[in-house]
């Protein structure tokens, strides 16, 4: 936990600013012995193991909840471990299991027998826990916004998982998989390209006319118009997708001799065609060449990942009541430089006042 946060909500449950929250019944007391309904579960009853510690003697540690919470940073490195793709829907799924076994968990402990340590830990434990299961909704907001420029990936990661969960492979099944992704790149890209006309103006496909050419609705695309800041967080989401197909095809590739016959060429096209499409998006969806290091895209997150944020950091305000505060300041730092400026003789123009005392000192 961070040091200053900490010590911070140390203070605040000293003045009984911050009162023990009402615990349900079942809980555990401050030496991890429980008062009734016995041991902790996951959420639909069911148990990972490892994921939960064992009730013990805290009372060895300034805090009570000090081993609970270095067993929970280790576990969930071995979680992040196991589940390393960040754009993964099983990370989310994992990770949401995991924080929700041990909320469940904080929240059977007894506040009222901690000591100001422990309480400090708890609340900012739980905090934490919240926050992460917030994080985790909004990422998957995230993902299903930009999903549609990466239909494919369901593909890479699908072929990821089974070699994580030592599955074995039908080369000639994986091969056919990797082709689908090249043509769905492609597909997805020609919608792309074609959400890039204006709204209204036909595309290829619609600009031939007669009976002679009759339209075929296989060949019908439709478009795809995203928002920059969307297409550059799939262009992101891209990157770690090659190295995912990268780490798949290097496992087997050069071991198994089959598949190393079968999955030659469809590997090297398909990831050729994720690097052209992220160029693409990169270049004609965002309009920024490959050479150029400097320009940023802003992401915005809206106003519920602000207040998620804000609650995080035990900010009471919403952010238009920031934005008031801010404006509120700033009309009184603008009067006091203006009362200053006209004793100084230059009138509302403080910017000039300004100059005028730099001008004495420097």
């Amino acid at each position: 936990m961070p040091f200053l946060q900490k010590k911070l909500t140390a203070a605040i449950l000293s003045f009984g600013i911050l009162v023990p929250p009402v615990l349900p019944s079942g809980g555990l007391r401050a030496d991890g012995t429980p008062t009734s309904g016995g041991t902790p579960s996951g959420p639909a009853g069911q148990r990972v193991a490892g994921d939960l510690p064992a009730s013990s003697s805290f009372d060895s540690y300034p805090s009570e909840m000090e081993p609970a919470i270095q067993r929970f940073e280790s576990d969930l490195r071995s979680v992040e471990r196991t589940n390393p793709t960040g754009i993964a829907p099983s990370r989310r799924a994992r990770l949401k299991q995991f924080y929700l076994e041990w909320l469940e968990w904080v929240e059977k402990r007894e506040f009222s027998g901690m000591g100001l340590e422990g309480k400090t830990d708890f609340v900012l434990f739980r905090n934490h826990l919240q926050y992460e299961l917030r994080h985790l909704d909004v990422e998957e907001k995230q993902y299903a916004e930009m999903e549609p420029l990466i239909p494919f990936a369901k593909i890479v990661l699908g072929l990821d998982e089974a070699r994580r969960r030592m599955e074995p492979v039908d080369s000639r099944h994986a091969a056919e998989l990797v082709a689908q992704v090249k043509k769905q790149v492609e597909e997805t890209r020609k919608a792309v390209a074609l959400g890039l006309k204006p709204e209204g103006e036909p595309g290829k496909a619609r600009e031939e006319k007669g009976p002679a050419k009759p339209a075929e609705p296989a060949a019908k695309v439709e478009p795809i118009r995203a928002q920059k800041y969307v297409a550059n967080r799939a262009a992101n989401a891209l990157t770690a997708l090659r190295k995912t197909f990268k780490d798949w095809f290097a496992f087997y590739n050069g071991y198994d001799p089959v598949f190393t016959w079968w999955m030659a060429e469809p590997y090297k096209q398909a990831d050729k065609a994720l690097e052209d499409y992220r160029v693409f998006l990169r270049e004609q969806v965002l309009g920024i060449k490959s050479d150029d290091k400097e320009t940023i895209v802003g992401d915005p997150i809206g106003r519920d990942a602000l207040l998620l944020e804000l609650s995080h950091e035990m900010i009471p305000y919403t952010p238009e009541e920031l934005i008031a505060l801010a404006r509120k300041e700033l009309a009184w730092c603008d009067a006091e430089m203006i009362k200053a400026s006209r004793e100084l003789g230059y009138g509302d123009d403080w910017h000039g006042a300004l100059e005028h005392v730099k001008g004495m000192i420097v």
